[in-house]
């Protein structure tokens, strides 16, 4: 709130900032001014908030919770089998379509090299070759001629 004296505002900005504060007073997120002990969030410790769960499982119905405390056991692992399978299928499609063009990837697929001249077309420090083969082999083909 402004700095003056007066309990009126003078301004415009202080009328704005006055209206801002009565509506957040009205909303309920401030106490109004002047209020000597401000309400602050209450703190509910460990039990109270055991009893507010069991309240709540209670009022829908649900089965009370357990408070047991106990380790839940070790998760199943997942099968990654299919998924890399999939994605080394992708990739032996890959390397064939850069292989149509004379385009081979190395270092994971960061960098693409002619195999007719052994020279380095791209190289990405961080990632995988993203450029189409027909790209490489035409890019490559007007920098150095080699067909």
């Amino acid at each position: 709130m402004p700095n003056n004296k007066h309990g009126v505002p003078k301004t415009n900005r202080e009328w704005r900032m006055r209206w801002v504060q009565m509506q957040r007073v009205a909303m309920g997120e401030i106490d109004p001014p002047g209020t000597k002990y401000p309400t602050r969030p209450k703190h509910y410790g460990k039990e109270a908030r055991k009893r507010i769960v069991e309240a709540l499982c209670a009022e829908m119905g649900m089965p009370q919770p357990d408070w047991t405390r106990r380790a839940r056991g070790k998760a199943e692992p997942i099968d990654v089998g299919p998924i890399r399978a999939a994605w080394n299928e992708i990739q032996r499609d890959r390397l064939r379509a850069y292989a149509e063009y004379g385009v081979t990837l190395q270092n994971h697929g960061r960098r693409a090299t002619c195999r007719r001249c052994g020279e380095v077309i791209l190289d990405v420090p961080n990632g995988m070759v993203g450029v189409t083969p027909s790209a490489l082999y035409v890019m490559h083909a007007q920098a150095t001629g080699c067909r």
